[in-house]
């Protein structure tokens, strides 16, 4: 599979700190509200050099329409990826409310869990442990690590 490239990794990673913002002002932690603002942002691309903006464009709008009337059965792996990124950033966002979350810690099921890229991602310590990001960081998964969860560490629960 294709890896983002800097430029997509950057779109993205500006895409989602809009979105979490957005469903924070608005106390509103519904994945619709937060994908309506990383769409507006570009936050869906296709991994590789190559971009089809009409092919992210329908994707785009097949996630918010998935959204919208809360289907989860779908069978475009980029849809699902986005599906899950969109999912998952909105539960990041919310439990980042809280003042006793400290960061995240990453993990991955399934084939994931034995991708290289995915290991060393699981193997960096960001100063709060191995696979624990800081809460205001924005991750941006390799497209082979589709499906990785960010579980929420509270203070008590970092490495020393």
């Amino acid at each position: 599979m294709s890896a983002y490239t800097p430029q997509q990794i950057k779109t993205i990673r500006h895409a989602v700190a809009a979105g979490r913002e957005a469903v924070r002002k608005q106390s509103d932690f519904n994945p619709l509200t937060f994908a309506k603002v990383y769409a507006a942002h570009d936050g869906v691309q296709l991994p590789g050099v190559h971009d089809d903006a009409s092919r992210r464009l329908r994707l785009t709008q097949r996630l918010l329409e998935m959204l919208e009337h809360g289907a989860t059965t779908m069978d475009d792996p980029d849809l699902q990826r986005e599906f899950h990124r969109v999912r998952m950033e909105t539960r990041w966002a919310e439990a980042a409310q809280s003042d006793k979350v400290v960061g995240f810690r990453l993990q991955f099921d399934g084939v994931a869990a034995y991708q290289p890229e995915c290991q060393a991602l699981l193997a960096t310590d960001h100063g709060l442990g191995a696979a624990v990001f800081r809460k205001a960081e924005v991750v941006v998964l390799p497209p082979g690590c589709h499906g990785g969860e960010f579980i929420p560490v509270v203070e008590d629960e970092i490495e020393q």
